[in-house]
């Protein structure tokens, strides 16, 4: 048995369950006090700045003011700022600098960069990084290619601190920037064939991006996190529209392609069918179900997209006063058969006729080929009963989790951090301390990465397992979960278990736990 999608779609609310060999491994919820806001743009306006804390916080129209960080500020600010100050907002009307790659730079920025890459369900080559692709395939031996990158990279890291050094110290000592204006050798901008326009955009890109922030400002943002307890949703002016096959990023002007699709020669037949179908003004990423896709499949989703941008356009027109809803991504049940339903699913069963109806249209819209796939519960049992999910389901919710052995886990929520307590319980006749705790230990992990999964569980995750004195079983007990949480869509960072038997997690954390 594969994996599955079983929903159960009722008035008050509708669940959706994730199964891998016929056991719930994700469960997701929505109800109209509830519903899914992560993809929706907003026409915003600036409440406040906060340098201290290098956030901003943006009037969306929620209960609480929306948070943007300055690591959310996507490089082409300025011309998202431009855009929604026209009268009659049109991509068509922009110019774009000439920069092609500039708007991808923020998706996949290196390690110890001001603004650090966030992580998510694709990784992107752009066609910065084909170029690259291109020279491998030229024949170098790979162990050479590492040796000159290493080389390479030391040097520009050599370069780049000798670099602000400089800076450091004509700042010290109140050297003023080199002007242009007693120069002779020096052309300026009007000599150069340049104009007022790109004399500023040259000068606007040495600024820092938050610089353009005012108060009272009017804003487009989309929301990249639901709001959690008592804090607000987090957004980006990283605008962008997901499609099934696509993502279009207005105002830029790049072709990327998921990593996520091994093939060289199926990434370059890809990037070359966008390329040819994308309008000027936008960007678009290649997702990884694109993979084998046709012109057609890809030319459909696409102007499906730019359809919802034009209607975003029209929203805009006139300014209207924030705030306002530009754009409502789709609902949950829609998100995950968008995100998530492949031809690795054996099938998606339903109770609901209309849902059903519904999610079979656009499957065979979509991938005719998979519409097989979309069935109609029919039964008299609750849909969960009649797939064996019930028990699961409510065991999610439940602070106390058994262990097949006889142990058990506590998970508690705390304000700062989630949990988990491992009780050997019954478990261990006939064993010794050691061996009873390592037995115990490497169960509770698997049932611990899946119950994670399972409730969604985010931020800092806390795990005491039983204490070990042996470093090799604390070591076997590490290497399980890493091994289980390889499972996870969600980016998890894992520490080895410390002296005093815990382990320390984080996990991606995009909308509330469902146990919340």
């Amino acid at each position: 048995m594969g994996k599955e999608i079983i929903i159960n779609a009722e008035k008050e609310q509708t669940r959706i369950a994730i199964l891998e060999n016929g056991e719930l491994v994700e469960l997701f919820m929505e109800n109209p006090e509830n519903e899914r806001t992560i993809g929706n743009i907003f026409l915003g306006r600036v409440r406040r700045i906060m340098p201290n804390i290098q956030a901003a916080f943006v009037d969306i129209g929620q209960k609480q003011d929306a948070f943007l960080h300055f690591s959310d500020l996507a490089d082409n600010l300025p011309l998202w700022l431009e855009f929604v100050e026209q009268e009659n907002p049109s991509v068509a009307g922009m110019s774009l600098p000439a920069e092609p790659h500039r708007g991808l730079a923020h998706r996949r920025r290196p390690q110890g960069s001001r603004r650090p890459h966030k992580a998510s369900a694709d990784d992107y080559e752009s066609d910065e990084d084909v170029e690259a692709d291109e020279a491998a395939h030229a024949g170098a031996p790979a162990e050479e290619q590492k040796a000159h990158h290493a080389v390479a990279d030391a040097r520009t890291r050599g370069k780049r601190r000798s670099a602000q050094r400089r800076g450091r110290g004509r700042r010290g000592l109140g050297a003023a920037p080199p002007s242009t204006e007693d120069d002779p050798k020096t052309e300026s901008p009007s000599s150069q064939g340049g104009t007022p326009a790109k004399k500023e955009r040259s000068e606007a890109s040495h600024r820092p991006l938050e610089s353009y922030l005012r108060r009272d400002q009017r804003i487009l943002v989309k929301i990249s996190k639901e709001p959690i307890s008592s804090k607000g949703s987090r957004v980006t002016t990283d605008i962008s529209l997901a499609g099934r096959f696509l993502v279009l990023v207005p105002l830029a002007d790049y072709v990327a392609v998921s990593k996520k699709i091994y093939s060289y020669k199926e990434r370059r037949r890809l990037r070359a069918l966008a390329k040819s179908l994308v309008p000027d003004g936008f960007g678009v990423i290649v997702r990884t179900v694109a993979e084998g896709r046709s012109a057609k499949d890809l030319d459909t989703d696409l102007r499906l997209l730019l359809e919802k941008w034009r209607k975003i356009e029209q929203k805009l027109a006139g300014k209207p006063k924030p705030p306002l809803v530009v754009h409502e991504d789709v609902n949950m049940v829609s998100s995950v058969i968008r995100d998530l339903f492949s031809e690795d699913y054996d099938r998606i069963l339903i109770d609901n006729p209309r849902v059903y109806r519904n999610i079979k249209g656009y499957v065979q819209a979509v991938a005719p080929q998979m519409a097989p796939a979309v069935q109609l519960y029919k039964g008299k049992k609750p849909i969960f009963e009649a797939t064996k999910i019930a028990r699961d389901v409510a065991e999610a919710f439940e602070s106390r989790v058994n262990l097949p052995s006889g142990g058990y886990l506590f998970i508690e929520q705390t304000e700062a951090m989630h949990v988990i307590d491992v009780n050997s319980g019954r478990a261990g006749k006939g064993l010794t301390q050691e061996q009873n705790s390592l037995r115990v230990n490497l169960e509770a992990a698997r049932v611990i990465a899946r119950q994670i999964r399972l409730r969604d569980l985010g931020g800092i995750i806390v795990v005491d397992f039983i204490d070990m004195r042996d470093e090799r079983n604390r070591r076997k007990v590490y290497e399980a979960m890493k091994q289980e949480f390889r499972k996870d869509r969600a980016v998890t960072k894992i520490l080895p278990m410390s002296d005093f038997g815990l382990i320390q997690i984080t996990r991606q954390r995009l909308r509330p736990s469902i146990t919340t």
